[in-house]
């Protein structure tokens, strides 16, 4: 059965891997596009809590098919992992981190 969600899905999945072949990684800025798709919104979207769907099964499937393209495509540093290096590292971490937001590796 046809399911637009699952083609939308598939479409955005085909987009991040021409991303990542030409950058080598999914830590897309949020403003990144491929293949005419917000590859790099849709990266911000999907890391969140809940951002792969609520069904288990399907969520532990895109993981999977986003860990084939990139196995860092949830880096360490997204959400509150940031905040954490932040309270540890002080102001050398600060500066590191100034530029950071979600989906975005770099200032």
């Amino acid at each position: 059965m046809w399911d637009p969600a699952e083609q939308a899905w598939e479409e955005t999945l085909a987009a991040a891997r021409a991303y990542y072949a030409e950058h080598g990684t999914l830590a897309a800025p949020v403003t990144a596009a491929a293949l005419d798709k917000p590859v790099g919104q849709w990266l911000a979207n999907v890391r969140k809590d809940g951002g792969l769907g609520m069904d288990p099964e399907r969520a532990r499937r895109r993981a999977e098919q986003l860990a084939v393209i990139d196995p860092d495509w949830r880096p360490a540093w997204h959400g509150v992992h940031r905040a954490a290096a932040w309270r540890a590292g002080g102001a050398e971490a600060g500066a590191q981190l100034a530029g950071f937001r979600a989906g975005l590796l770099g200032p």
